[in-house]
């Protein structure tokens, strides 16, 4: 193998992303999640404490995003039964803060 075809060969390996730094940015995607939807559920229960509306606006926002992290990890083949079961209970809990929300500012 004369030395271009190695230097493009090295080429073309760094631009391919391995199966461990794979696995790696998703396990910190999933870490950061977990800690944005600490934050939310935090506030949230301050908010409850005061009796304040606001919680159903953001019980709107975590669940909306814990939908959609369901989805994607049901569409990549993990837990595919955990994340469907965990896919419909939290679009019940959207359904159920919007409507709330709904409420709150008088559009039903």
């Amino acid at each position: 193998m004369n030395r271009e075809k190695l230097i493009k060969a090295i080429e073309n390996d760094k631009s391919t992303i391995d199966e461990r730094e794979r696995s790696i940015k998703n396990s910190s995607y999933v870490k950061g999640y977990e800690g944005g939807y600490i934050a939310i559920i935090l506030i949230i229960l301050i908010r409850s404490f005061n009796s304040d509306t606001f919680l159903h606006d953001l019980g709107m926002v975590i669940s909306g995003q814990a939908i959609f992290m369901c989805y994607y990890l049901y569409k990549s083949g993990r837990n595919r039964r955990l994340n469907f079961s965990l896919i419909i209970f939290v679009s019940i809990l959207f359904i159920i803060f919007t409507y709330g929300t709904l409420n709150h500012y008088a559009i039903i």
